[in-house]
């Protein structure tokens, strides 16, 4: 049930993003290319985001390794 939440949020946060790269300005241009890292609040939460994202990534090599290192009893080899 947890993995299905934590799919069901990542999908949230990628609609999201793309409802992020969709708004435009009064020319029609997304403000993502426009404003994107101009603006100090954008570049924080874009940076945030990142942040979290490579944490993330670091966890699932970590987890990866812990059960490489464990056979199938269980057991640390």
């Amino acid at each position: 049930m947890a993995l299905k939440e934590f799919q069901a949020r990542l999908d949230d946060l990628h609609h999201a993003a793309q409802q992020v790269g969709d708004v435009t300005g009064q020319d029609g241009v997304a403000l993502v290319d426009t404003v994107g890292y101009d603006n100090p609040t954008v570049r924080d939460t874009l940076v945030e985001i990142t942040d979290f994202v490579s944490e993330w990534r670091g966890a699932r090599r970590r987890a990866d390794r812990m059960r490489a290192d464990l056979d199938e009893s269980g057991d640390a080899r």
